[in-house]
């Protein structure tokens, strides 16, 4: 699992509202990092292709009609903070592709008295991934 994907599941940076899966984002770093995602259209447009189903990185840059060039950077910088993750991988002629899904469902940005909230709903089935990884790599420590 890539690290990134693994601060999601800190409870330090998060706040979650049992009853309806929405969590609020308490950590500054991180919702900065929603929000520069959610604020590039480009980005936006990737995370938005992969709500539903998983896709490899050519068609999802070809459905999004963005430049491969600058499409792959953006690919890569959503994955290494781990907005993207990749629950699968595919044979596609001959070689194994991976398939990338966007970690984020929803997401609410509320402004209160000049405090930013953000509220997202994540894919359930990939945080369990994600804590799943956690806990069976040994070498991810928790910091303090």
């Amino acid at each position: 699992m890539l690290e990134g994907a693994r601060q999601f599941v800190k409870n330090e940076y998060l706040d979650v509202t049992k009853n309806n899966r929405w969590i609020v984002i308490k950590d500054n770093s991180i919702r900065k990092l929603v929000l520069e995602a959610f604020g590039d259209d480009d980005k936006k447009k990737i995370l938005i292709a992969v709500l539903g189903e998983p896709m490899i990185i050519s068609d999802i840059l070809d459905t999004c009609k963005i430049a491969h060039t600058s499409g792959y950077r953006k690919m890569r910088s959503l994955i290494s903070t781990g907005l993207l993750v990749s629950p699968d991988e595919i044979d596609q002629n001959g070689r194994t592709v991976r398939r990338y899904k966007s970690l984020i469902e929803d997401l609410k940005i509320d402004i209160k008295k000049n405090k930013v909230i953000v509220r997202a709903k994540f894919s359930a089935e990939l945080l369990n991934y994600a804590a799943r990884a956690q806990s069976a790599d040994p070498t991810f420590v928790e910091a303090e």
